[in-house]
């Protein structure tokens, strides 16, 4: 059986997704094999870029070719992905594992108990810590820091501000720069919730549980 994930991403004219192979013995399914697959939006041609077993107990003759548990770990509990440019990063429920697209090389960069909310904007990946702290990774120096002191378990990322439910307000929303941290309050009553739609942010407020608007840009 193949299963196509729901998750995709671009870059540039390039759409990848990712495709697992698995075999069902009785009600299991047992995943075999992952590869990201690359598709050139001009002329609709694919290519594999990324390819792994998901077998670590699968014979091989004297071992050659058979992956360590260790090695596939990272590979079998994907729930996502995206790029940068030098490497894919998988994302699990509890770790981020960057891959080197030219050596296939791993190393895991982020791990929390539960990674429950997480972007990334192409200099950095922000993800929430077990603290409620929003933390920032920088993917060209490695260097990990809290994000403005930001207390929440809830955010969004724009072009130019990190949209969040602010812990330390009344779980009220928020928004701040993503440039220097300046903040600006974005509604009075406590939020549950939120998606962005353009230039609107929809919330459900948690008094009575209904949706509202709040303008996003000024």
């Amino acid at each position: 059986n193949t299963k196509v994930a729901q998750t995709m991403t671009g870059q540039g004219p390039f759409i990848y997704y990712m495709q697992i192979e698995s075999t069902q013995t009785g009600f299991l399914s047992v995943s075999e094999h992952l590869s990201i697959i690359e598709v050139d939006t001009r002329d609709f041609s694919q290519r594999v870029v990324l390819e792994r077993s998901l077998d670590a107990n699968r014979d091989a003759f004297l071992g050659i070719g058979q992956p360590s548990e260790q090695q596939v770990e990272p590979f079998r509990s994907v729930e996502a992905f995206f790029l940068g440019d030098q490497y894919f990063y998988l994302v699990n429920d509890g770790a981020v594992t960057r891959v080197n697209r030219v050596s296939g090389k791993t190393k895991t960069i982020i791990e929390v108990p539960v990674l429950n909310s997480l972007s990334y904007n192409g200099t950095c990946i922000y993800y929430i810590n077990e603290k409620s702290q929003l933390m920032q990774y920088d993917v060209r120096t490695g260097k990990k820091e809290e994000c403005y002191g930001i207390i929440t378990q809830s955010f969004l990322l724009t072009e130019k501000e990190i949209v969040f439910i602010n812990r330390l307000k009344q779980n009220q929303l928020y928004a701040a720069s993503l440039s220097d941290g300046t903040l600006r309050k974005l509604t009075e009553e406590s939020v549950q919730s939120f998606t962005i739609s353009g230039n609107t942010v929809v919330y459900t407020a948690k008094a009575d549980q209904q949706e509202h608007r709040a303008v996003l840009k000024e």
